[in-house]
């Protein structure tokens, strides 16, 4: 896992794989990626629990994708699993993630949004990965890197994550192995605690980024079939927005209209960053 200032909710993180039952040899790599909260002090203090646990210090990777690959690099397992350190790996995890990677070289756990999230947070999107692996900005089908596992030999056949992807790099990635013909299967079984970001600003941040990367992705997809944003789907999505905005006042109202707000506002930055069409 790559952590950036993850001091806060990194200890329970890793507390989720202190109780994992996995019964073969496995280890955890922590990739503190330029945190200054002390994150790299948090991990260590898990070394007599978590025995094969080792924390590496990142400062070159401008993106998460870049930390996650010098992470993958030093390990030494024939699968890797990737869950960020917000989250928490259900009872069982390893075990239902190892039995699916038996199977197929390349999967995805189930996200549960309930624990981790109140009904105000939840309401704002739509729950992905939770009965499939869900096509991702009408393409193909993309595995979320919160819960996703994939044969070492496949990851590095595909050349890892794109670090030029500020976002999303979990999407771009799932489209190059489709592409070179390994599908996501889904494991059910497999839960990963998924946790949104609550807070206005914070939410509106990573929207806005998202968006911004989604056209990253149109310009490096187009090629293999991704559609642009239709004149159609453009204005829809503006009145939804408007919508949206009347609606604040109702439970959970600001979090959908600034979820909104800030895809929109990332995929017109990207536009005019990338000079193309893709609002």
């Amino acid at each position: 896992m790559s952590v950036r200032d993850g001091a806060d909710t990194l200890p329970a993180t890793l507390e989720s794989l202190c109780v994992q039952s996995y019964p073969q040899w496995w280890e955890v790599w922590v990739v503190d990626h330029r945190s200054i909260d002390g994150t790299a002090a948090v991990a260590a203090q898990f070394s007599d629990r978590l025995p094969r646990v080792t924390v590496v210090r990142d400062e070159e990777s401008e993106y998460k994708a870049g930390a996650v690959n010098g992470g993958a690099r030093c390990t030494k397992g024939e699968a890797l699993l990737f869950l960020d350190a917000d989250d928490l790996a259900a009872t069982d995890y390893l075990l239902h993630m190892g039995r699916a990677l038996a199977r197929a070289p390349f999967v995805g756990g189930r996200l549960d949004v309930d624990l981790l999230n109140d009904e105000r947070v939840r309401s704002r999107r739509s729950p992905l990965q939770n009965e499939r692996i869900d096509v991702m900005r009408g393409h193909l089908p993309a595995v979320s890197g919160a819960a996703m596992g994939i044969w070492r030999s496949v990851f590095d056949e595909v050349g890892g994550f794109d670090d030029r992807q500020g976002q999303l790099e979990d999407v771009e990635l799932s489209w190059r192995l489709h592409d070179a013909g390994y599908r996501a299967q889904f494991a059910p079984e497999a839960v990963v605690h998924y946790r949104y970001r609550a807070g206005i600003r914070e939410t509106f941040r990573q929207e806005r980024k998202y968006g911004e990367a989604e056209v990253q992705l149109y310009l490096t997809h187009r090629e293999h079939g991704m559609k642009r944003r239709t004149l159609p789907r453009v204005v829809y999505s503006y009145l939804r927005l408007i919508a949206l905005l009347l609606a604040v006042p109702r439970t959970g109202g600001a979090a959908r209209f600034v979820t909104h707000l800030g895809g929109s506002v990332g995929r017109l930055i990207g536009s005019v960053r990338h000079r193309v069409f893709y609002l």
